[in-house]
């Protein structure tokens, strides 16, 4: 009996909103990723508040964004499609979460904040930048793959360059 409740417990923590959640990706039977969206949304939102709460100087504001809201995000963007836009929100977000933690002035370039420390930067990951990297990368990988889908991708990026669809991975 508590085996089986625990089961129907473990399992209705695996489903929310017609999706179901697998290896930390939320899948929808419907096109596109709403649920998927909405969750990273609320998750960056209440990251995002946390670390300002805490009061971080900028280097450490640099170090938990970058170790725990980016890489969070990171991992279910390798399939879920997220627009741009709300990357550039995100990175919008953690920019001022650094800005206010640094005291630093509005006119600050925002090229600064993503240049590596090395080279004189904050050095403030880019989501919008990571995303497009794992995801070209991904692309490029399952483009040599030998077989479906390699085959698949091919016929995507055929079809796109006949097309000129925008908004598509093969672009």
């Amino acid at each position: 009996k508590e085996w089986e409740e625990l089961q129907q417990r473990r399992l209705s923590l695996q489903l929310r909103d017609g999706a179901i959640r697998y290896l930390g990706v939320w899948f929808e039977s419907t096109p596109g990723w709403a649920v998927q969206r909405r969750i990273l949304a609320d998750k960056f939102a209440t990251l995002s508040d946390k670390i300002s709460r805490g009061g971080p100087n900028r280097e450490q504001a640099v170090y938990c964004i970058n170790a725990t809201i980016n890489s969070m995000l990171k991992y279910p963007l390798q399939l879920a499609s997220v627009p741009v836009t709300t990357l550039r929100q995100w990175d919008t977000g953690n920019r001022s979460a650094v800005r206010a933690a640094g005291k630093l002035p509005k006119a600050l370039p925002v090229g600064l904040f993503h240049l590596p420390k090395e080279q004189g930067g904050l050095g403030l990951e880019s989501l919008e930048l990571a995303v497009g990297r794992v995801q070209i990368a991904n692309y490029m990988v399952i483009l040599n793959t030998p077989g479906m889908p390699g085959r698949v991708v091919q016929a995507g990026r055929a079809r796109y360059l006949r097309r000129r669809e925008k908004g598509t991975l093969h672009a």
